[in-house]
């Protein structure tokens, strides 16, 4: 099946599309636990060439007169959403984005851990483990910037899907600020998928699309 990529012109990140017949192409850079959850479709419908989740997010550029309703125009497509995953220009190609091999990231301090690593089928998975030290603001921004730079960088690496696991059990009581700069890290994809829990009870895993 014929694959396209769609590139952010600005964060570079990247949407994977696989075509599956009748002039339609899905998303498929998804993990298998959110393959049946997440539609994202591009298809030719009455304005041309569209990228949809319910509502139209991305559509081509391309003057409608030049598209060919049976293949998506290649070059510059904008985003027509006011949602921070859709917005800004995107540039639709037929070849994979090529980029340095991924560097996995790690930290740690009193109050946390932080650690990357691959499992299979190029799941990157983000151990967020908090200690019983409380955190510190500085702890805090660090935490952030690190898993913001990491997720920038797999976001543009179309071979992988993020899954995100936060180990709170033995965490300090935070303050409110730093629970609202961590909530924050969600904003980092526009926003997080629906969350797959382990059995243990004081794990949650998030997987993501990175999509954004």
């Amino acid at each position: 099946m014929a694959t396209l990529y769609l590139v952010h012109q600005t964060g570079g990140q990247v949407m994977t599309f696989t075509e599956d017949g009748d002039n339609t192409w899905h998303m498929t850079r998804l993990p298998a636990q959110q393959a049946t959850k997440v539609h994202i479709i591009m298809s030719f419908g009455r304005h041309g060439w569209h990228i949809k989740e319910g509502g139209v997010k991305i559509q081509a550029s391309t003057l409608l007169a030049e598209q060919d309703p049976r293949v998506p125009p290649l070059g510059a497509w904008e985003g027509v959403s006011s949602g921070i995953a859709w917005t800004g220009h995107w540039t639709l190609q037929a070849e994979k984005p090529e980029l340095p091999p991924l560097e996995m990231i790690s930290m740690a301090s009193e109050s946390f851990s932080l650690e990357t690593f691959t499992l299979e089928d190029h799941v990157v998975r983000v151990d967020l483990r908090m200690h019983r030290q409380a955190l510190s603001d500085q702890d805090v921004e660090n935490c952030v910037e690190t898993i913001r730079h990491g997720v920038k960088e797999l976001a543009q690496r179309p071979e992988y899907t993020l899954l995100f696991s936060f180990q709170l059990q033995d965490a300090a009581i935070p303050a409110m600020r730093h629970v609202k700069r961590l909530v924050a890290l969600s904003q980092l994809g526009g926003h997080l998928s629906l969350p797959f829990m382990r059995c243990d009870p004081n794990v949650s895993e998030f997987y993501a699309p990175i999509l954004w």
